[in-house]
């Protein structure tokens, strides 16, 4: 029996496909604030020359983000873990943070919490009732010439919060295939913040609310919310889904009883804490 862990650039094209036929079957892929395409930071863990495991990692600024998870075998994902989570360690990460979905999930949490993890954020599914609210401002859809003002405009507002890491150019080509749009907000011609949810039939995912950071406090949030729910309504799709942390409580005033009407928790992430050197990339 063959065991051994490489990167995913190593693999033939049957196992990177196998690979993707497990993250696809996997909810971590599914939750496309965290799906990174595959590189070179996808490890894979192989028996047989079987794919019975993958992770990876992803770096925003000096902290680690461990994603694209899945397995059919937990005693593989728990070597593959450690193996990750040793070679993150060595390369001087101060801070790595993972998801668990579902959070109940004992056997990923009892994985991450013998590697020093601890409970750090709780993330909440809300389903959001797109009533008939006041469409205050303008939503354009993203095409190739306003592609780099957007990736400017969300990135520079998601700075500093936690989970949220930079998009690139590949991302908006990945969006594509899985009915992902992308919109800047409009107050007039002002640019004022950015918008992403999720299309699949009539269901219907907001990702994320961007606003510019000296734009915040003025109520945009709330307007970009509201527009959101007035194009819903216009076209008879009755709710919506949003996830959001516990931790983020500018997001949590936003959500207002009157405008959700269900809240599940969703997932846990859990965060390692070090006192190592700078994380070399």
């Amino acid at each position: 029996m063959i065991l051994f862990i490489v990167r995913y650039s190593q693999l033939s094209c049957t196992q990177k496909r196998h690979v993707h036929q497990l993250l696809h079957h996997n909810q971590w892929a599914h939750n496309t604030l965290l799906f990174q395409p595959l590189e070179d930071h996808q490890f894979v863990y192989l028996k047989n020359n079987q794919v019975c495991a993958t992770l990876s990692y992803h770096i925003t600024n000096d902290m680690v983000c461990l994603t694209n998870g899945a397995y059919s075998n937990i005693s593989a994902f728990h070597h593959l873990a450690k193996y990750l989570h040793e070679y993150l360690i060595y390369q001087g990460a101060t801070q790595i943070k993972v998801q668990v979905v579902p959070p109940q999930d004992g056997a990923l949490s009892s994985i991450w919490k013998a590697l020093g993890y601890t409970l750090s954020s709780e993330q909440f599914r809300l389903i959001g009732i797109s009533n008939d609210r006041v469409a205050s401002l303008r939503f354009q859809p993203i095409h190739a010439r306003n592609q780099e003002l957007y990736l400017t405009l969300r990135n520079t507002s998601i700075k500093g919060c936690e989970y949220l890491f930079p998009y690139r150019s590949e991302h908006l080509e990945q969006w594509v295939r899985s009915n992902t749009i992308p919109y800047l907000v409009y107050d007039q011609k002002l640019v004022v913040g950015t918008l992403l949810f999720q299309k699949h039939g009539r269901s219907i995912r907001l990702l994320e609310i961007t606003c510019l950071p000296e734009l915040r406090y003025q109520g945009y949030g709330r307007r970009i919310l509201d527009t959101f729910q007035a194009k819903l309504c216009k076209i008879n799709i009755k709710t919506f889904e949003t996830l959001f942390f516990s931790t983020n409580l500018d997001v949590l005033r936003l959500y207002q009883r009157s405008t959700f009407c269900d809240i599940q928790l969703f997932s846990h992430w859990h965060t390692f804490q070090a006192s190592t050197n700078s994380l070399t990339t």
